[in-house]
């Protein structure tokens, strides 16, 4: 354990429970947790959310090992005591070369209490709980190791809870399948696909729009002698507007692709996605803007984890009284809460069209203006499907939501992020952003007011 000295001293030291399976590159582990360990509440962990589903409300977690990555799981919190009880059912059929493992890590805390005889008392170890699983290059054999003590009496029995009561995911987050449900409050609606023509219509440049599969995609094209663009045919207080985009290719430096919303008053409203071309090699940046009352200035930047012109991926907005939420493929990027409180304006009396359009801004876009657009590469084209609206329609002069209320995005469980989506959230601010107002003091000496509710600082 070390010498012990005065003060504090860290130790460490390793309690392993191992079962090592004989599991193959596309194995699925379904593992049934009890309330008995907890979970560390401030871990770090890695994206990937998407393909993670509940079952029995999160009591029953399938661990999915691929050939690209693994998976695993841990506890929120650090305990002195507990009672471990996990319940496995192993992968069925031919696995190969894969992994479960369920160990619990020990660090130990000892603070120094010396009695007369210089003895010195452990007051304190934490403990926490793993569960992964993951490949290796041998054929493994069951190995169990235990280190504990003798009791006169069995453990309580377990008492099962669901998954996201105690434990959150650490790393490869889509190879972790939930069943029978969610563990938390709602995401959004599955956006419903309809062709272009059902929701918007062209705005200008109308040969420079293409349609394709009777209207269900279309192609926006940038040429040196103008852009293009759409809008909505009808003006929305609150809703959720999605829209599945294919940027631009290649050398996109100067050019940007916009979907936003936008009033049409002086002091107008506006909410939007824009993003910056670059050029060959260089990723994409997205850039997220909110006005109220004619204010805005309140640019986030970051890079996406993925390439968005080789595949459709999804950006949407939910909007309602109390936030505005940005998602890319449902995981959310920023949130904009309700902060009439503080003296910040909402979004909540202007209805708004939602536009898209593909322009030239080499003046700003790339590098501040330093990579200019090259002409030779164009024409320029961004691609669209999936024109997905499902907002309160109002006339433009409209104060409120005649239904305000009765939609399900007024619902209680859209009102905040649940604690899934915050962990996303804060996975993105943590890895992929490279810009925020927030913490720009050379623009904003005093920190706005909304960054603290938005959780942005």
């Amino acid at each position: 354990m070390g010498q012990i000295k005065q003060g504090r001293v860290w130790t460490y030291a390793y309690i392993m429970v191992v079962v090592f399976v004989m599991g193959g590159h596309e194995t699925e582990l379904a593992l049934k947790k009890s309330a008995a360990i907890s979970i560390r509440k401030n871990s770090k962990s890695t994206l990937a959310f998407e393909a993670t589903k509940h079952f029995q409300s999160g009591s029953l977690v399938g661990i999915k090992v691929v050939e690209s990555t693994e998976s695993g799981l841990q506890s929120k919190r650090s305990y002195i005591y507990f009672n471990l009880d996990v319940r496995t059912i192993m992968v069925a059929g031919r696995s190969p070369s894969s992994i479960f493992a369920l160990h619990v890590y020990y660090t130990w805390t000892i603070d120094k209490k010396t009695n007369k005889k210089g003895n010195t008392k452990i007051l304190r170890v934490d403990t926490m709980g793993h569960i992964s699983a993951w490949t290796c290059t041998y054929m493994m054999v069951v190995v169990v190791l235990f280190i504990g003590s003798v009791t006169a009496a069995p453990p309580k029995k377990p008492v099962a809870v669901p998954f996201g009561k105690n434990y959150m995911p650490t790393w490869a987050f889509d190879h972790i399948k939930y069943f029978n449900g969610s563990v938390t409050a709602a995401p959004p609606k599955k956006p419903v696909a309809v062709p272009f023509g059902k929701n918007y219509m062209p705005t200008w440049a109308f040969d420079h729009i293409k349609y394709f599969n009777g209207g269900s995609e279309i192609q926006l094209l940038l040429d040196k002698y103008t852009g293009t663009g759409f809008q909505s045919k009808g003006s929305y207080l609150f809703g959720h507007f999605s829209m599945q985009i294919k940027m631009v290719p290649g050398d996109s430096a100067g050019t940007v692709t916009a979907f936003y919303l936008a009033s049409q008053n002086a002091e107008h409203d506006e909410i939007d996605f824009e993003f910056l071309g670059n050029r060959t090699g260089q990723p994409y940046i997205l850039q997220t803007n909110v006005f109220t009352g004619g204010k805005g200035d309140r640019e986030q930047r970051i890079y996406l984890w993925f390439d968005p012109t080789k595949e459709f991926h999804s950006y949407s907005i939910l909007w309602n009284l109390h936030q505005i939420v940005f998602f890319v493929d449902d995981i959310p990027i920023r949130v904009f809460k309700n902060s009439k409180h503080l003296g910040v304006r909402f979004p909540f009396n202007q209805p708004m069209k939602l536009y898209s359009s593909l322009w030239n801004a080499d003046d700003w876009a790339t590098r501040g203006g330093l990579e200019k657009t090259d002409w030779s590469k164009g024409p320029f084209v961004a691609s669209y499907k999936d024109f997905h609206i499902d907002g309160c329609q109002s006339s433009v002069n409209a104060k409120y939501c005649a239904t305000q209320g009765k939609h399900w995005w007024d619902q209680k469980q859209f009102r905040d992020l649940d604690d899934r989506q915050w962990r996303r959230l804060k996975w993105v601010r943590r890895k992929m952003t490279i810009y925020n107002y927030c913490t720009d003091r050379k623009r904003f000496p005093k920190m706005p007011h909304e960054c603290k509710r938005d959780r942005d600082a």
